[in-house]
């Protein structure tokens, strides 16, 4: 069973965290606890997470990428444009052809 007021006081302590804090993460620890917020449905918490995702998604393999987004866009999470953004130019640079996730998870964001 999970324990809702401390999964609500984590989600809190992410979101007061000074983003500098989490840069210290490395970004595939960062992407997992994505995926998670986004299965519990914390999209404050994940929004947190996705400020400093924006800046690395150019480093990051593009799966983790969509299914980061993919989390966003179902939890309706703020930043979830952004981050959005950043998938894109990062597929661009990188040169892979996930063109019909992207243009699926773009369409749910609107």
């Amino acid at each position: 069973l999970v324990d809702e007021d401390l999964l609500d006081q984590c989600e809190q302590v992410l979101v007061e965290a000074n983003s500098e804090s989490l840069l210290d993460i490395p970004a595939s620890e960062l992407v997992q606890l994505a995926q998670a917020l986004g299965r519990m449905r914390k999209p404050r918490g994940l929004a947190a997470v996705l400020r400093p995702l924006v800046g690395r998604a150019h480093r990051l393999e593009a799966g983790m990428l969509i299914r980061v987004l993919k989390a966003a866009v179902f939890v309706e999470c703020e930043g979830a444009g952004d981050f959005a953004d950043a998938v894109a130019r990062a597929m661009v640079e990188q040169g892979h052809d996930h063109a019909p996730d992207l243009a699926q998870v773009a369409q749910s964001i609107g």
